[in-house]
């Protein structure tokens, strides 16, 4: 369910509220983000990661995922929706969250 679906059905807060490799993907990303806030209880945490606008996240998503190897469906992922990690910072505390840490992270494939 979306967040602002679980607040239309009324749910509570959570102590932990994550949405993980969905903000590039979602039509208007400060209305997720208030709906991730209004999902936490005051003191709780809220965790984003979403793709970096960075040519090797771009590589990665678009050009191997989707077009090379195919895993993905070609247009799964529009390079204008990825955010830096500033910007992901600066929408969470427009929408109320106390940002502790903001900083990019970096997947290390390892074989096995």
């Amino acid at each position: 369910a979306t967040p602002e679906a679980l607040l239309d059905a009324g749910a509570g807060s959570y102590d932990v509220v994550c949405a993980l490799e969905v903000l590039e993907h979602v039509a208007d990303d400060a209305a997720f983000a208030d709906a991730l806030s209004a999902l936490c209880r005051p003191g709780g945490h809220v965790f984003v990661s979403t793709l970096n606008r960075t040519p090797l996240a771009y590589g990665a998503a678009v050009v191997v995922a989707e077009r090379w190897l195919g895993l993905l469906p070609r247009g799964t992922h529009d390079y204008e929706k990825f955010r830096t990690p500033d910007e992901v910072a600066a929408l969470l505390g427009a929408a109320g969250c106390a940002v502790a840490d903001a900083r990019p992270v970096h997947h290390v494939p390892s074989p096995g």
